[in-house]
């Protein structure tokens, strides 16, 4: 699920009295992640309302060709 997906590699952290959570996906195909980006988004939305997050940065990580691309979004 996309709740599942944000949080496998994730961490909280406070930043000027702020919660910033930070997660990383690994894959070897971001363009198949980003066909979710609209789950993605919606559970990102909730994660950020449930625990208090001003920011949630994900970083999709394409392991094959070492790039990334970066979904952030505030609450």
């Amino acid at each position: 699920s996309a709740e599942e997906l944000i949080d496998i590699d994730a961490k909280t952290f406070e930043l000027n009295g702020n919660n910033v959570r930070v997660a990383q996906v690994n894959t070897v195909d971001i363009a198949e992640v980003l066909e979710r980006q609209a789950e993605i988004e919606a559970a990102i939305q909730a994660a950020n309302a449930a625990n208090g997050y001003s920011d949630f940065v994900l970083m999709i990580t394409d392991i094959v060709n070492s790039n990334s691309e970066i979904l952030a979004l505030g609450a």
